[in-house]
């Protein structure tokens, strides 16, 4: 498929998920610009999920495959850095970086294949919250598993409501952009064709005379 010419309004794409993830942090986990004593908290990982997700977003959306799959490659190195950076605790990168980068190749594919693949339109905001809840779960269970650290009661289902519920409101905001950016491009092809055919029709008249 052809690569979509870059508009400003296709910034929507990156800007709503954002702010949506925003306000569904709000929602559960407190302010998630406050981050713990500690280093990084589980609202800031959250809050870096939504980010990437977003950027990735974008250049799926535009067809800039090769952009996007930078962005698998390099956003992992950086949040695995920022993490080194900011966490007291001795942490390795190479403990870091495999499972950010699998959770961001798995949101990849769910977006190219399950959230921009036409024939899912209709369901593609549940179908990908579902899929990309899953991803995140499973990211923390290989992250504790990379970490030896143990998982705690009642793990699987806490994380992947927690994921789903971050993952709806992510969705969301890609979806109201979608749909924004698809309206104005429809209202500019309605204008162009009702220009073509007045002057089409102003063609006619003067062949008349």
């Amino acid at each position: 498929m052809d690569k979509r010419t870059f508009k400003p309004e296709q910034l929507l794409i990156l800007i709503l998920p954002v702010l949506c993830s925003l306000l569904g942090l709000t929602q559960g986990s407190g302010n998630p610009l406050d981050a713990p004593r500690n280093g990084i908290g589980q609202s800031q990982i959250y809050l870096a999920t939504g980010i990437v997700t977003a950027i990735i977003a974008l250049f799926v959306y535009l067809r800039w495959i090769y952009p996007a799959l930078m962005t698998v490659v390099i956003m992992p190195l950086i949040y695995s850095l920022l993490i080194v950076t900011l966490t007291p605790e001795k942490i390795s990168l190479f403990m870091l970086y495999p499972p950010i980068f699998l959770f961001t190749l798995m949101i990849f594919l769910g977006l190219k294949y399950i959230f921009y693949l036409p024939a899912l339109l209709r369901f593609r905001t549940i179908l990908f919250s579902l899929y990309a809840g899953a991803s995140l779960t499973l990211y923390f269970r290989i992250q504790y598993l990379f970490m030896k650290v143990p998982p705690e009661a009642g793990f699987w289902v806490n994380r992947f409501v927690n994921s789903l519920l971050l993952y709806i409101f992510i969705a969301l905001g890609i979806s109201i952009a979608d749909m924004f950016i698809t309206h104005r491009e429809v209202k500019k092809l309605q204008a162009e064709r009702r220009e073509a055919i007045l002057n089409d029709e102003i063609d006619e008249d003067d062949d008349d005379l």
